[in-house]
């Protein structure tokens, strides 16, 4: 009977530490979501310090791996844009701790790598993310972006492709693409993946683009349509007029020419290079009076040492033609 009595306050001293223990647990699965709310209270006023403190207070209590991940990565981001990146870099290091396949962690050291130059490392990590998990499309672009930047751009291409292969509609992948053929030299190329672009999104910029990458390649008729279509829509864009202008000048096209680079400087006073394009046409044509007047305005007031020197040297010339 003495035996039956021990075994029976055995039996009840487990199951009431383990009600205790459950009990515990249920208290500081509380006592964390009471300081995690109050911490996303504060930092969605902006009051990141506070927000760090109670987000801290959150961990001393025993909690589930998924709710302690969940405040680190807060406070990763918290360090993040206080650009405190060391101590950003450790709370995503926890989160990947709590989960070694945490693709989050892995993709948040990489974008901080990457934002302080440390190319190398960001790939390491962003690799890490696609073994884990590969259709995420922005560590495919973000690691587009550091290969362009280390100039390696027949890599950037094959990872801005598998990034366009997972988010078709994505317009800057195609205007980073643009850049790269235009950079390789192969225009044509260039050329057929801003006209898709156009076509999807007609837009001011995208069709200057065009009409230069024309201009670019000596297909002149083709530029001239893009810069009609940039004006049919705004009548006031001085770079339109301007390409127009040179267009015009290197068909030999000399009215129409002075009236476009007129037409810049009666929306844009200031533009310098409108009166530059516009006294070369005047020197070009023998006027000299009115060459000269563009020539000064540009010596005077460009702030391009190019420039400058090449106005100089129309000037000079010019006074020497008076002389004569």
């Amino acid at each position: 009977m003495q035996r039956y009595n021990k075994v029976i306050i055995i039996i009840f001293s487990l199951f009431y530490f383990c009600l205790l223990g459950k009990v515990v647990e249920a208290k500081s699965e509380k006592e964390t979501l009471l300081y995690f709310n109050k911490a996303q209270e504060f930092a969605g006023k902006g009051e990141n310090k506070t927000a760090l403190l109670y987000y801290s207070k959150a961990l001393d209590f025993k909690s589930s791996n998924e709710q302690q991940r969940l405040i680190w990565s807060r406070m990763g981001h918290i360090y993040e844009a206080q650009k405190k990146y060391e101590k950003a870099i450790i709370a995503y290091k926890r989160v990947i701790l709590l989960k070694k396949k945490s693709w989050e962690g892995y993709f948040n050291i990489g974008r901080i790598y990457q934002i302080v130059g440390l190319d190398d490392l960001a790939i390491s990590s962003y690799e890490k993310v696609i073994k884990i998990k590969p259709e995420i499309f922005q560590v495919w672009f973000n690691l587009s972006k550091i290969y362009q930047r280390k100039k390696l751009y027949t890599v950037a291409l094959k990872y801005y492709k598998k990034a366009q292969s997972i988010n078709k509609s994505n317009i800057e992948i195609c205007l980073e693409m643009v850049n790269i053929y235009e950079k390789l030299g192969k225009l044509d190329i260039a050329i057929s993946y801003l006209e898709d672009v156009v076509a999807l999104y007609p837009r001011e910029e995208f069709f200057n683009k065009l009409g230069l990458l024309y201009l670019s390649q000596n297909k002149l008729n083709k530029a001239i349509v893009v810069f009609q279509k940039i004006l049919d829509k705004n009548y006031l864009s001085y770079e339109a007029h301007l390409n127009l202008g040179y267009i015009f000048f290197k068909q030999g096209l000399i009215n129409k020419s002075i009236r476009k680079f007129t037409k810049v400087i009666d929306i844009d006073s200031g533009n310098i290079v409108a009166h530059f394009l516009r006294g070369l046409v005047y020197y070009k044509e023998g006027k000299d009076d009115l060459s000269k007047r563009d020539c000064l305005f540009v010596y005077t007031n460009a702030k391009g040492k190019m420039l400058k020197m090449y106005s100089r040297k129309m000037l000079n010339k010019l006074n020497e033609a008076g002389k004569k």
